[in-house]
């Protein structure tokens, strides 16, 4: 699988890395199981879920990758079913939110 950069991921996603973004994804990156294997797998994820109103972003507290607005069960049951197909742990959180624990 083809890697990007740690600045084209933070883009595809809909973030604008400034050093403080990418320390924060560079722990997240290290701290997530098999994240290089998954990378283009949470790009298109998040692709298919913003037409729902959720994205995924950088959590603010926790080093993990947050799926947020994750409400209807439609968007719910896309990432359910993205989860299992590629194998991934997510942990679910409070308001409606996921996080992407990594490669299972």
């Amino acid at each position: 699988m083809k890697q990007i950069s740690a600045e084209s991921f933070l883009n595809l996603i809909g973030l604008n890395p400034n050093e403080s973004i990418l320390s924060h994804f560079n722990k997240i990156v290290e701290s997530t199981p098999g994240f290089r294997e998954i990378n283009s797998h949470i790009i298109a994820l998040n692709d298919k879920i913003k037409h729902y109103g959720a994205c995924i972003t950088l959590s603010s507290n926790k080093d993990y990758l947050k799926i947020k607005n994750a409400s209807s069960s439609d968007v719910i049951n896309e990432i359910e079913n993205w989860a299992t197909k590629y194998k991934i742990s997510l942990i679910r959180g409070s308001n409606n939110n996921y996080y992407i624990a990594g490669k299972e």
